[in-house]
């Protein structure tokens, strides 16, 4: 959504509202509104136009139906043409049904499953260090059971541990191959139990988040 038509849409009512009879309360709430949406709309996005806190957005919405039903008052009176109101009121719900898909996009990028990295491409004359490779490690079927008790999830977080003594990093996926009966909801839990603990520490964001234990462990 483009920050320069919410604030053009704003001037815009300002213009119309100026038609209203001076006292009227409905120029003054009108406006009180449009100043609303436009200081929500700056405040709950960031740089990118994509919204930094999609809930707060959402719940700003009710500011369009509120004013929709302020236009609906206006146009039943003689102070401007009905045409001029309809223009800006489609101007606006136009404004709301932009916010909302950025809303739909940004909640489905969070709710997207991590993907694996990708390894980069050997550039030449670079010697490529293979990566150190996790060793399996046998996990009797009582651990991996679903039905887990609290006991048996110490137990995994251990060999979580294990593998982090191991590697600098890992995500949840790659641990996700060591306990393939396991969730990734149930890993997420592990690891942030011991994030919890102090035990270990994140690092990234989204699809690049990543596991390692923490500096002060010996």
């Amino acid at each position: 959504m483009d920050k320069n038509r919410v604030i053009e849409i704003t001037n815009e009512l300002y213009r119309l509202t100026l038609l209203f009879p001076k006292k009227e309360p409905l120029r003054f709430k009108m406006r009180e509104i449009a100043d609303d949406i436009l200081a929500s709309f700056v405040a709950s996005f960031g740089p990118s136009l994509n919204p930094k806190n999609p809930a707060a957005v959402k719940s700003s919405c009710g500011l369009f139906e509120i004013l929709d039903s302020f236009f609906e008052v206006a146009k039943q009176q003689d102070w401007v043409k009905p045409v001029d109101i309809l223009d800006l009121q489609d101007g606006y719900k136009e404004i709301k049904q932009g916010i909302e898909k950025d809303v739909e996009q940004v909640e489905a990028i969070d709710n997207k499953e991590p993907e694996p990295q990708k390894q980069k491409p050997e550039e030449p004359g670079v010697i490529q260090m293979p990566a150190p490779q996790v060793e399996a490690i046998k996990i009797s079927e009582k651990t991996i059971d679903v039905e887990e008790s609290k006991a048996e999830v110490s137990e995994r977080q251990k060999v979580i541990l294990d593998i982090l003594k191991q590697k600098e990093g890992v995500q949840v996926w790659e641990v996700k191959d060591v306990f393939p009966d396991i969730s990734k909801r149930t890993l997420r839990r592990d690891f942030r139990k011991l994030l919890e603990d102090g035990l270990v520490e994140r690092e990234g964001e989204r699809n690049t988040t990543f596991y390692k234990l923490k500096n002060d462990r010996t």
